[in-house]
């Protein structure tokens, strides 16, 4: 899925990624609000710093972790990964994109 994500940071040089001008500030990187969408990948493919938003690609991730119902010698859960379902997978998307859809620019 391909959305867009309000963007935060300082530019340096106006450009574009493609072309290798677009730079940021090391102290105050360009980048994505932060946001929790969850059990999701994110991959910038590109920015619009009129619009002052990200182009990014979410994908859901390939495996989650599960309590074992064991304990560890310090008494923490044990955790095993095991490989998400295409129902999980549908459900993860739809959860980021509310996240995202269903608040105002200023509430991100």
């Amino acid at each position: 899925m391909i959305i867009e994500i309000p963007i935060t940071g300082t530019v340096l040089v106006e450009g574009t990624m493609e072309d290798g001008w677009l730079t940021g500030d090391p102290n105050d990187p360009l980048r994505p609000v932060d946001l929790n969408l969850g059990n999701i990948n994110k991959r910038i493919i590109s920015y619009d710093l009129g619009r002052e938003i990200a182009v990014v690609v979410l994908e859901p991730v390939e495996e989650v972790y599960e309590k074992t119902g064991e304990l560890d010698k310090f008494g923490e859960p044990i955790y095993e990964p095991r490989l998400t379902t295409q129902e999980e997978k549908t459900s993860f998307l739809q959860y980021a994109q509310g996240i995202i859809m269903n608040h105002t620019r200023d509430e991100r």
